[in-house]
């Protein structure tokens, strides 16, 4: 039976500090939960001097951002980061986590789904799928739990270029589902063939929660009106789930006007 030491933790990205927290205490949360190895994987010039004790630290040099349409796309840091975090694991199941993310409880009875084909177990927050969107391989990628292998073929994907304008979960699970159905060239039809290798778990059982202050309220905003809740994975009523639907819609047009509002004065 698959244990708690037995899981390496990988964390990627910079160092992160803000008032609702911060990376290095991220990582000490992480420490406290007994996982096998952690390993954080980051950039040149980040402050390094605090990371607790037992930590393996990988440095890489910055592939930098891409400007994509609506803003910028942190993927290649992401793809850079990730691989060469994995290079140092040594345990075969490993809980991929961005260091802006914290979770204070893993799970083990939601993930233990292990299937001829490897699940791969994700979150719902800011996963959105059709028909509630007409686009597909909105993954999360907050949180990605797997076995080492499996996760060393999702990231082993080109680096993203000028051409592509794919938001970051779009362009790693679009890339990765293409490698692994190269026979299904109809996008629909690949994205219903991989939609079967992933298993979600409500990000509340993880009690995941983010340091940025855009992220603190779960869900927000469209993520809310169109993504995944929690209540639809755990089989509530049609009835509930629309009236938290509705709840969203409202409280994004409250915000919606409010920031309106502010400035135009």
């Amino acid at each position: 039976m698959l244990k708690i030491d037995r899981i390496a933790v990988l964390v990627q990205g910079p160092v992160i500090d803000t008032r609702y927290g911060s990376t290095h205490r991220n990582l000490r949360e992480l420490v406290a939960l007994g996982f096998g190895e952690i390993v954080f994987s980051t950039w040149d010039g980040q402050k390094l001097d605090d990371i607790p004790e037992g930590i393996i630290v990988v440095v890489s040099n910055d592939p930098g951002s891409n400007l994509i349409r609506g803003g910028q796309s942190n993927v290649n840091r992401q793809i850079v980061s990730t691989r060469a975090g994995l290079e140092k694991v040594t345990l075969d199941h490993v809980l991929r986590l961005r260091s802006d993310t914290t979770i204070q409880n893993f799970p083990l009875e939601s993930c233990l789904n292990f299937s001829d084909k490897e699940k791969i177990f994700l979150t719902n927050i800011t996963t959105k799928l059709p028909p509630r969107v007409d686009y597909f391989f909105h993954y999360s990628d907050w949180l990605i739990f797997a076995r080492k292998s499996r996760m060393e073929c999702i990231f082993n994907i080109e680096l993203q270029n000028s051409k592509s304008d794919l938001c970051a979960e779009q362009f790693i699970w679009s890339s990765y589902a293409r490698s692994i159905y190269p026979e299904i060239t109809d996008e629909e039809r690949l994205h219903e063939a991989f939609n079967n290798d992933i298993t979600l778990i409500s990000f509340r059982k993880f009690q995941l929660k983010s340091i940025k202050r855009a992220y603190r309220r779960i869900p927000f905003g469209k993520n809310g009106i169109r993504g995944v809740l929690c209540v639809e994975l755990e089989k509530k009523s049609k009835f509930w789930i629309g009236l938290l639907r509705f709840k969203e819609y409202i409280y994004f047009l409250v915000i919606f006007i409010a920031l309106r509002l502010k400035n135009r004065w």
